[in-house]
């Protein structure tokens, strides 16, 4: 079972996430969409990272299940450095 939770924002707060909150999940937490580069999403597990709460424009969290129809939709790129 997949444990991951993700929001979708805007890649113009993405200076606002603090990536030590979020590399000890994954080693690849943020990605951006590759086509527009307009929205990025954050992967995560348990409680909401206070950073990712404080976005203006963040989505609903979602499962693994919930995320995969957005990003099976459009190809989405590693955002490191950013």
């Amino acid at each position: 079972m997949n444990k991951f939770k993700y929001v979708i924002f805007d890649m113009s707060e993405a200076n606002k996430i603090v990536l030590e909150e979020l590399l000890r999940f994954s080693a690849v937490p943020l990605r951006v969409s590759a086509l527009d580069k307009t929205k990025c999403y954050a992967k995560y597990i348990g409680d909401m990272p206070s950073c990712i709460q404080a976005l203006s424009t963040k989505s609903q969290e979602y499962s693994n299940a919930e995320i995969l129809p957005f990003i099976i939709k459009e190809p989405w790129t590693d955002l490191r450095p950013f």
